[in-house]
């Protein structure tokens, strides 16, 4: 019967210097911006696509926005048209008389998402490069493979310690738990980039 071989011990001086590249990283990535393309460039596509999905033509929501405009002035017909070509961008009354009209937020028609804000402390909280837990999972699974083995095995064993030392039952969760997680973890990525496929059509 062989003996069973004792994991090796945890490297600090590693997991110090990792720590501290992992912050320099987010200092670097993190900034104080949401996104880091223009969003509102897109602000006519998604003004065309929710005034289709509410069935108006561009003469109908422009007497629509008279209607919610106190002053009675509203949008053009033509106005609404050089926004939706992307020739014109609306203002802040213009986007909140828009927004009205259509049932949709200001920060849709900038951001395309109603509260990107939230996107972005997501982002933070995965480190700078994922949104999401099983984007970020992806993301470690994809550097692992990319390492040499050596490299790989030696970062797992860390890991493996550190939960050895937090939980004396780590290993037979490990066992019971991991493929099924990986599948769970699997189906939900999954499930996210068909999400934000769609996103993109719009």
């Amino acid at each position: 019967m062989s003996k069973k071989q004792e994991p090796e011990p945890l490297d600090l001086d590693k997991l110090k210097s990792w720590r501290r590249l992992e912050r320099l990283a987010n200092e670097v990535d993190g900034g104080l911006g949401v996104s880091t393309s223009e969003p509102e460039s897109e602000i006519g596509k998604r003004l065309e696509y929710q005034r289709k999905a509410k069935g108006l033509t561009q003469d109908q929501l422009a007497s629509s926005t008279k209607l919610a405009d106190k002053d009675g002035k509203g949008l053009s017909r033509g106005v609404i048209s050089l926004y939706e070509l992307g020739i014109n961008r609306p203002g802040v009354k213009e986007i909140r008389l828009l927004s009205e009209v259509l049932r949709v937020s200001p920060s849709y028609f900038i951001y395309g998402d109603d509260d990107p804000f939230d996107i972005k402390a997501d982002s933070l909280h995965y480190g700078g490069v994922a949104e999401s837990e099983p984007e970020f999972l992806a993301r470690a699974v994809y550097c692992l493979r990319s390492l040499e083995p050596e490299q790989s095995i030696a970062l797992v064993q860390i890991m493996i310690g550190m939960l050895r030392g937090e939980r004396k039952s780590f290993d037979k969760l490990m066992e019971a738990h991991a493929d099924r997680t990986f599948l769970d973890v699997a189906d939900d990525l999954r499930l996210i980039l068909e999400s934000k496929n769609s996103d993109k059509k719009l």
